[in-house]
């Protein structure tokens, strides 16, 4: 069996064995375009890679999940873990070397060549990774398993919308380092009624893929005599003139990506030129329930910036508050409003007619500039209003609105590895526990509702949510009683946690109480059990470390939250992008803390309480002590992930010095040396 095929030869191959891509350039060679030499890597080799390693079996289980469920994005990230990490079939990689040492290309693109690529149905731009400017190798090798593993993201996986079984072959060319490249269309994508033909092109090879701001840029009526065009200089004219060509010979409008290098003037892709289309609410006043995701996707949420918000954070909250209706929990509402400026009056009198169980919304637009903000529902007129003002030349715009619920008990709740049901809670909004500010009160409950362990606690502050001010604050408790919850909400959360166990691996669930209701916030899924322990402290992450002690204060800690705030480090839904931060861009990018953190390697952290801004430096922490915090922190899930030991022990940072060599573990505890 062929497993590398020369892009020269590739006519005499189907588009099942060099994907939508390969196949394209290989047909253009064959017509005499002048394409850069490679080779492709067939989706034979991706099949036989899968079935060795076992990510076509983990795939079956992806299938037989139900539409939505979060346990399918764990396998994904299991499958992408797996193709990254698992060894290369010697063949694959003996023939790889074979054609790479006889063709002898450097440096290299590497791309994506799905079956269905650069199709008239589906493009798939910017669904698969490219890797540009590979010289080595080992480097080629290791784009290869990105352009597979990338076959497994969320998005590639909605954007396929099929059960089948993928297949990915990957092309491999000579990088054109040309002094222009670009884009061409051979008709206007946005406007097609004008009849013209659009080229933009920068000095930057690498701002194909990237995007850019044109250096230059060409429009061309399609009926113009090219030749006679003064204003181009003679490669654009040829481009134009290979365009119109092209066009002729395939019957439709492309899309040509092109570099120009000296001479010669090259063709790296050429596709289908899909058309903007208008979502099919275009024009008319639109509320669309998150619960009815049908509705949602006609809204063309990729064109509003909403796309990739959808599918990792709201695709997986469809299913969250489906489980919640069918156990008989609440959740809050949320909902997409689209309008026109002169529909805003219609739209907010349509807001105040849905019945909330709360006064208070919360408006999150990420494909425009204004920032999260809560809002009284009777005021929410003046958000539209600002988002039009700051978007004036927006015809339409959609944001997506949530209920906030003013929090009177939050918590968290998971099932231990022996059955048992873990409960973490404190008063008022969570955002005390999630930061482990708060050392939240514990109850442990076998399946019957029997008490086999409780710590309460008092708090002598909480968070709730200023009505006057419209944001979260923290205030001193008037109370300071502990807080204690009845049975009857006792049984609820245990009987939520059984029924979301029942679907997923170890779920870690948030949840809260406001006038008598119980609602479910979100999740988490881990594979990795949590222990709890009253003797040797509470164990965030189990297993053993050695080390010298950083020892952090609280001033410390203070600035961790700040920097993980502003990286917006959240895991409770994690997804496709998991934990991957950079302090680069951090206007405290020079503070001690990060300093520290940065240059040390192998150390155990002792420090007051967790914070989620620990997450950028974990490569270089082998485990930590903590005098307090929760063992179901947002911090706490990501180093059960990483299997990264965690111990919560009191006092910790006066018993321990800075420099002091200790070992621990989950089994025996503490040891100085």
């Amino acid at each position: 069996m062929n497993y590398v095929i020369r892009l020269s030869d590739g006519t005499n191959f189907d588009e099942i064995s060099l994907g939508g891509k390969a196949k394209n350039l290989s047909n253009l060679i064959n017509i005499g375009m002048n394409v850069p030499s490679g080779f492709c890597l067939t989706s034979e080799a991706f099949l036989a890679h899968c079935e060795t390693n076992g990510i076509k079996k983990l795939y079956e289980e992806f299938l037989s999940l139900e539409s939505h469920n979060p346990q399918r994005i764990k396998i994904l990230a299991i499958i992408r873990k797996t193709m990254l990490t698992s060894e290369m079939n010697p063949t694959f990689e003996n023939a790889i070397r074979q054609a790479w040492e006889k063709i002898d290309l450097s440096p290299i693109a590497v791309r994506s060549s799905c079956v269905g690529e650069d199709s008239y149905d589906k493009s798939y731009a910017g669904i698969f990774s490219s890797y540009l400017h590979i010289t080595t190798l080992q480097g080629l090798l290791q784009a290869i398993r990105n352009v597979w593993k990338s076959v497994f993201s969320e998005q590639a996986i909605y954007y396929r919308q099929e059960d089948s079984f993928p297949r990915m072959a990957v092309v491999i060319q000579e990088m054109i380092e040309g002094e222009y490249s670009g884009v061409l269309f051979s008709q206007n994508p946005i406007s097609p009624e004008l009849n013209t033909m659009v080229m933009e092109g920068s000095r930057e090879s690498r701002a194909i893929v990237d995007g850019f701001d044109p250096d230059i840029r060409f429009e061309l009526s399609r009926s113009e005599d090219i030749e006679n065009e003064y204003s181009l200089i003679s490669p654009f004219k040829s481009l134009f003139k290979t365009a119109r060509n092209l066009e002729g010979l395939l019957g439709y409008p492309i899309d040509m990506e092109w570099a120009i290098r000296g001479d010669d003037t090259y063709i790296l892709q050429v596709r289908p030129l899909r058309m903007e289309e208008k979502d099919s609410y275009s024009g008319n006043m639109k509320f669309c329930s998150l619960d009815d995701r049908a509705s949602s996707e006609k809204l063309d949420l990729k064109r509003h910036g909403y796309e990739e918000f959808w599918i990792r954070f709201i695709n997986k909250k469809y299913w969250i508050r489906k489980k919640a209706r069918e156990i008989g929990a609440h959740h809050y509402a949320e909902f997409f409003i689209k309008f026109t400026p002169e529909q805003i009056v219609e739209a907010n009198e349509n807001l105040k007619a849905i019945e909330l169980d709360s006064e208070y919304l919360v408006l999150r637009s990420p494909g425009m500039k204004f920032p999260q903000k809560y809002y009284h529902r009777n005021t929410f007129i003046d958000a539209m209003r600002q988002i039009i003002n700051e978007n004036p030349n927006q015809s339409e715009y959609l944001i997506q609105v949530g209920e906030f619920i003013p929090v009177e008990i939050a918590g968290f709740s998971t099932q231990l590895h022996d059955g048992s049901i873990y409960i973490e809670y404190a008063p008022g909004l969570p955002s005390g526990i999630n930061t482990s500010e708060f050392s939240p009160s514990q109850i442990i409950v076998d399946r019957l509702g029997t008490v086999v362990h409780e710590e309460m606690k008092s708090f002598p502050e909480i968070y709730i949510f200023d009505e006057a001010e419209m944001e979260k604050v923290k205030v001193s408790n008037p109370t300071n009683q502990p807080c204690v919850l009845d049975s009857s909400l006792i049984t609820e959360i245990i009987n939520a946690t059984l029924e979301y166990s029942k679907s997923l691996q170890e779920p870690r669930l948030e949840w809260y109480f406001y006038k008598n209701k119980f609602y479910i916030k979100d999740l988490s899924m881990e594979n990795n059990p949590v222990h709890f322990s009253s003797n040797l402290g509470l164990i965030m992450s189990a297993g053993f470390a050695e080390g010298n002690i950083l020892l952090l204060n609280e001033t410390d800690i203070d600035f961790l939250d700040e920097l993980g705030e502003n990286l917006n480090v959240s895991v409770i839904s994690r997804s496709e992008k998991e934990d991957e931060f950079t302090i680069e861009e951090h206007d405290h990018k020079n503070h001690d803390v990060i300093n520290r953190l940065s240059e040390v390697s192998s150390v155990i952290v002792v420090a007051t309480r967790p914070s989620t801004g620990f997450v950028p430096f974990l490569d270089n922490i082998k485990g930590f002590i903590f005098n307090q915090g929760s063992l179901l922190s947002h911090l706490g899930i990501v180093l059960r992930e990483k299997r990264i030991p965690a111990l919560i022990s009191k006092e910790a940072t006066q018993i321990y010095r800075n420099g002091e060599f200790v070992s621990f573990s989950s089994e025996t505890g503490i040891t100085k040396y």
